[in-house]
């Protein structure tokens, strides 16, 4: 019995030994990762330590102030990690500068202006990785003012100042003319009725500080155009419009702006179809739809497909009836069409014909 109490009482003693020893490793490690929580904040909580940058927002392609209803400004640590220094939500105004803070040394200040997104939406951005995986929502797309994102590199306690050039995620497909030139056919004369134009197989979401590679995430209107998926729109009338009057041999001026997110799949498939806009009018009586797929050319290396920030002005003129159905693309004999392409915030176009 006796060796049996001695070797109780050695265990007992490297127990507790064991215990200490976990317990200062615990609140060793506690010490190294609490700064790093706590100050994963809005920066009005953060500590003394802060070190004060001013910001001006610039458009990427104008050089002017942005219109922003709420920016959200996230400061990561310019490092292996890049983690979350500090975040802070802000509602500008109009001011050409706003004031973030975080703490001293290499940083990247990055900016997402009318995103429409909580701030408890953004509870899970802990590191730059995780901003990069945010995707946007279409649906909650103002194109008057669209979502916005830029990033820079500052040095805190270095810099005072730093510009962030944003960028819109959205694209413009414009119709800027549109007429019917059906010479030496049986309906010579006629003229197009009820002429509405969509957009289908619209990429519904897309990842907010992406510039390429983008993959449709969420289709809408696949294949046609759809009353329930435009239901959920904050502006459905990104996805269509109707033109007033009818189109025949004189050239109308519509001026007509659809808007989507970028859609730049090389290869078109079941799961990742090319976006179109869709011209759907009446002649004769009979409806006919002409789906063209946007920047796409027969030869790939030419045609891209949507591009982030990218301005598609067409110049279109009908030549025959078209297809009986709007996910038929329209032949080449139906339509003819000129297009130019250049950041959408921008005037004047390089103008490419098909």
């Amino acid at each position: 019995m006796g060796n049996i109490v001695k070797n109780t009482t050695k265990d007992r003693k490297f127990h507790f030994l064991s215990l200490s020893l976990c317990r200062i490793l615990s609140a060793y490690a506690l010490l190294i990762f609490l700064p790093v929580f706590f100050h994963s904040c809005d920066t009005a909580d953060s500590g003394a330590d802060d070190i004060p940058v001013m910001i001006r927002l610039e458009d990427a392609v104008s050089g002017q102030l942005p219109d922003c209803e709420a920016l959200d400004i996230f400061i990561f640590n310019d490092d292996g990690l890049q983690r979350l220094d500090s975040y802070q939500r802000i509602e500008p105004s109009g001011m050409e500068k706003i004031t973030a803070a975080s703490r001293k040394g290499e940083k990247i200040i990055a900016a997402v202006a009318n995103s429409r997104i909580d701030k408890s939406g953004w509870s899970g951005i802990n590191s730059l990785d995780a901003l990069r995986s945010k995707v946007a929502v279409l649906q909650k797309e103002n194109p008057g003012k669209p979502l916005m994102s830029g990033m820079t590199y500052a040095e805190m306690g270095t810099d005072a100042a730093c510009t962030i050039k944003m960028q819109p995620l959205l694209s413009e497909i414009h119709i800027r003319s549109i007429r019917c030139d059906f010479s030496g056919k049986p309906y010579s004369g006629e003229k197009m009725q009820n002429v509405k134009v969509y957009l289908t197989n619209v990429n519904a979401g897309a990842q907010i500080f992406s510039q390429s590679g983008f993959m449709p995430q969420q289709i809408v209107n696949a294949g046609r155009l759809s009353e329930s998926d435009l239901a959920p729109f904050t502006h459905p009338e990104m996805l269509m419009k109707r033109l007033d009057g009818q189109v025949g041999n004189e050239t109308v001026l519509p001026e007509l702006s659809l808007y989507c997110y970028p859609n730049d799949c090389r290869e078109e498939s079941a799961g990742s179809p090319f976006t179109r806009f869709v011209i759907e009018g009446e002649i004769s009586g009979h409806r006919y739809y002409y789906p063209i797929n946007i920047n796409r050319e027969e030869d790939m290396e030419n045609g891209t497909g949507i591009g982030r920030n990218s301005r598609y002005v067409y110049d279109i003129t009908i030549t025959c009836t078209g297809t009986d159905d709007p996910d038929i693309i329209a032949d080449p004999g139906m339509i003819r069409l000129s297009c130019g392409i250049l950041p959408w915030t921008e005037h004047g176009e390089d103008e490419i014909s098909f």
